[in-house]
């Protein structure tokens, strides 16, 4: 089936036959009822996908995954990451709890939002993107974007190895390092230009999801050679890799 998907996808754009139905649930916790955003008060919202007809072990992997991306964009420690999404609210608000105990007369609050989006439904790939936004202080929120991709009939991370032949990564290097390229409106003052992608030493990253019409690849902000001021997402169509589609 991962081959009949692929070969799909080397028609221009990723199609889903059959699709694996979902449905969105609302995630919730906060320190005092009616909590708003503008109030001493934290406040911890998620919506993610709930797939259905899928066993529970795949079940748990999905959730697994996004719970610990969402953890990472807290910046909680190891032992936490391998918390639910209610834990990680819940812990969340307690730690606002503790600090304004800590710190009197502390009038912010505190807020987490994450959206997760189902890119791709199929029985052979789900691919869901996990954006989040947090603030706890400070001058301004944090913001991530980062990916999760299974194999919906075990569970397993779906890997650009199994999609694309081998030898790939040198025309996917290329290809996003061009598209790169035209996004930064690169000049003189970027160091990435003069060094990196001029001298062929651009790689792409790991933090790519699939979409109907291409590979999406998001770079941080810190992940360049000089800063740049957000976030850059670069998309490979699919037409582009037909010919290292397995």
């Amino acid at each position: 089936m991962i081959v009949a998907l692929a070969a799909l996808a080397a028609c221009g754009k990723l199609k889903e036959q059959p699709v694996v139905d979902f449905v969105m649930k609302d995630l919730k916790a906060e320190s005092s009822p009616n909590c708003r955003e503008d109030s001493a008060c934290a406040t911890f919202q998620v919506q993610y996908p709930e797939f259905l007809g899928l066993d529970t072990t795949v079940r748990k992997a999905i959730a697994g995954r996004i719970a610990n991306h969402l953890a990472n964009a807290i910046a909680v420690d190891a032992a936490t990451q391998s918390r639910s999404l209610q834990q990680l609210g819940d812990d969340f608000v307690s730690d606002f709890k503790e600090f304004v105990k800590e710190e009197p007369g502390y009038d912010l609050g505190w807020y987490f939002r994450g959206q997760v989006t189902v890119l791709v439904s199929s029985d052979t790939l789900i691919s869901l993107q996990v954006d989040s936004e947090t603030f706890t202080g400070g001058a301004h929120a944090n913001y991530s974007t980062n990916f999760v991709n299974i194999e919906p009939k075990n569970g397993t991370e779906f890997l650009l190895d199994q999609m694309l032949r081998p030898g790939y990564r040198g025309d996917l290097n290329r290809l996003a390092a061009e598209e790169l390229e035209g996004q930064l409106q690169l000049n003189q003052a970027d160091s990435l230009a003069s060094s990196d992608i001029d001298e062929g030493k651009f790689e792409f990253n790991e933090n790519y999801g699939f979409r109907k019409e291409g590979i999406v690849f998001y770079f941080d902000t810190s992940e360049f050679g000089s800063p740049v001021d957000d976030p850059v997402e670069v998309i490979i169509p699919y037409e582009k890799l037909r010919d290292w589609m397995k």
